[in-house]
């Protein structure tokens, strides 16, 4: 599930399949000293750091596309998940949309040594976070449809450039700092 979670987080991913009940914990065996019984409890509950009252266990994970197999595909040794997702990979698809070029923001320098220019193509607001490869927020901003902003992070190594709008799917992006 962990790692589910973190490729959704790269604007190229898309998951298919079923929406599933999460299991983001560690569970632990409870002895209840009777051998007709067995039980376990979690002992960690894991959370995103931007939403640190909503545990992710049992929560639902939403994948993109819903489909799972059908007794035909099975009965002649299809698999419908896979298909899909070959289809979508290879361009075929019909019912997935794809990130548009001309809604992509444009970043520059990478790898910066400080200041990094997002250029902002799109008709609409984006909202731009900078993470930790652990996945701590550094900073926030907005950027105003068809313009260009400079951001300067005096920061150094490998981060996450986490871009998304109200309508568009998110683009993420790595952005290597010199300093």
């Amino acid at each position: 599930d962990q790692v589910a979670l973190r490729m959704k987080y790269y604007s190229d991913v898309r998951t298919f399949g079923k929406s599933t009940s999460t299991a983001f914990n560690a569970p632990s065996e409870i002895d209840f000293t009777n051998n007709d019984w067995t039980g376990r409890f979690a002992e960690a509950e894991f959370y995103l750091l931007e939403e640190p009252n909503d545990y992710l266990t049992h929560n639902e994970f939403e994948v993109d596309e819903s489909i799972w197999l059908s007794p035909q595909s099975v009965v002649e040794g299809r698999d419908d998940v896979v298909e899909s997702a070959v289809d979508w990979i290879l361009g075929n698809a019909t019912s997935t949309e794809s990130i548009k070029e001309k809604d992509l923001c444009k970043f520059y320098p990478n790898p910066s040594q400080g200041e990094l220019i997002i250029n902002n193509p799109s008709s609409e607001y984006k909202d731009l976070a900078l993470y930790t490869l652990l996945g701590e927020k550094i900073a926030a901003f907005k950027i105003a449809p068809n313009s260009k902003q400079e951001i300067k992070q005096n920061l150094k190594g490998t981060f996450v450039l986490h871009i998304s709008s109200k309508y568009t799917t998110p683009q993420v992006e790595k952005i290597f700092f010199t300093n």
